[in-house]
């Protein structure tokens, strides 16, 4: 009996499985191909920031101004900034088969090109990535939530990202229709709800101590939408002035020492694991501690890596690597090694202008070396 009892339970199960994922599959099979096929999409990017008082007891949300994006399949993105009162300030029109971004200060009417493509346009379509959580990730059906109006299925999925950090997503599907309305992404893992969030209606200071994003709303979603290609030219219109691109700041030699020692007296005296610093439960630590409670070395890397930030380079390391290292040289050994140990080497490299290698390391030492001096093979 036990046997033929659980060979029917297993037989129920593999079958309610499979009942399961047909449904599924018939459910989001149309979602699925309007993202797809889409030629032409556009939507809207609403940026919510948590500000923190000056002692870190209350906080506020703010919303960022809005953002409007549309897209031309094979690759080509135009985004609209809009300032607090509605009117146009920045248009970023985007190849990312070139790499060229043309950015149009629309108050002073200049234009700048410039070889930078942002991280935040894919090689594809916008919404793949909404079709791949559809298609084949564990998915919670949350239940109904009214939106602009409009009542809508909820489904929650718990997004882990390349960079090892992670996002809850709420994904929105109309009710009645089932298309796609939109999707809130949240940092960590508790979703964020701008009509719900118990800080929404707290009163902003006039200073704060910190701002981190709470989350980000992709909605007014439009398939095939009518949109002039003109519109994603990277010719500047009439009437703008070209203006050549300020160079990025790069991180220097120098500034490389500078960021490792303070990485590492901020890590306990330890040089970080890899080459993104400190582990991302650490920075959020810092992040969310209150001023006052921050030792200098600590405020010291924040604001360091803050800057780096603002100039583009938020791995400094990486950054240096790309700028200044031939390709596939730079190799990066500091787990482990304390901050001060003069025999340990913590990373090489070989520089692109000179063609020779050079070492670092834990006191902080760079020296020029000899291929045969690293411990590991290397092209000579």
């Amino acid at each position: 009996m036990r046997i033929a009892t659980g060979t029917v339970a297993a037989i129920l199960i593999v079958a309610l499985g499979s009942w399961f994922f047909v449904f599924q599959e018939r459910s989001f099979a149309q979602v699925i191909d309007d993202i797809e096929k889409a030629e032409t999409i556009s939507f809207s990017i609403k940026s919510f920031i948590r500000r923190y008082s000056l002692d870190g007891e209350r906080t506020w949300i703010e919303q960022a101004p809005r953002m409007e994006r549309a897209y031309l399949a094979l690759g080509r993105y135009r985004d609209t900034r809009y300032d607090k009162d509605g009117k146009v300030t920045l248009v970023d029109i985007a190849d990312v088969a070139t790499g060229n971004v043309l950015r149009l200060d629309m108050k002073k009417r200049e234009a700048v090109l410039k070889k930078e493509l942002s991280g935040q346009y894919g090689p594809g379509n916008p919404f793949a990535v909404v079709a791949e959580i559809l298609d084949r990730e564990s998915i919670e059906f949350v239940g109904e939530q009214e939106i602009d109006g409009m009542e809508v299925n909820v489904f929650r999925h718990d997004r882990e990202l390349p960079n090892g950090q992670s996002e809850t997503w709420k994904i929105w599907l109309d009710a009645e229709s089932k298309q796609l309305v939109g999707y809130c992404a949240t940092p960590g893992d508790v979703a964020f709800d701008p009509m719900t969030a118990p800080d929404r209606d707290n009163p902003a200071e006039p200073r704060f101590s910190k701002g981190v994003r709470a989350g980000t709303i992709t909605s007014d979603i439009i398939f095939d939408a009518e949109l002039d290609p003109e519109l994603f030219s990277l010719t500047p219109p009439d009437g703008f002035k070209v203006v050549e691109p300020e160079p990025r700041p790069q991180v220097s030699e120098a500034m490389l020492v500078e960021w490792l020692r303070v990485t590492a007296e901020t890590n306990e005296g330890n040089f970080p694991d890899t080459t993104r610093g400190l582990s991302r439960e650490r920075q959020m630590a810092l992040v969310e501690m209150p001023a006052a409670e921050r030792s200098e070395a600590e405020q010291s890397y924040l604001d360091l890596a803050r800057n780096h930030q603002l100039d583009g380079n938020s791995e400094p390391m990486s950054a240096f690597a790309r700028e200044f290292t031939e390709p596939r040289s730079f190799r990066y050994l500091g787990k482990g090694v304390r901050l001060g140990d003069s025999e340990r080497l913590i990373l090489f490299y070989k520089l692109t202008t000179t063609g020779t290698y050079r070492a670092m390391y834990g006191d902080l030492a760079v020296k020029e070396v000899q291929p045969s001096d690293l411990p590991l093979p290397v092209q000579d």
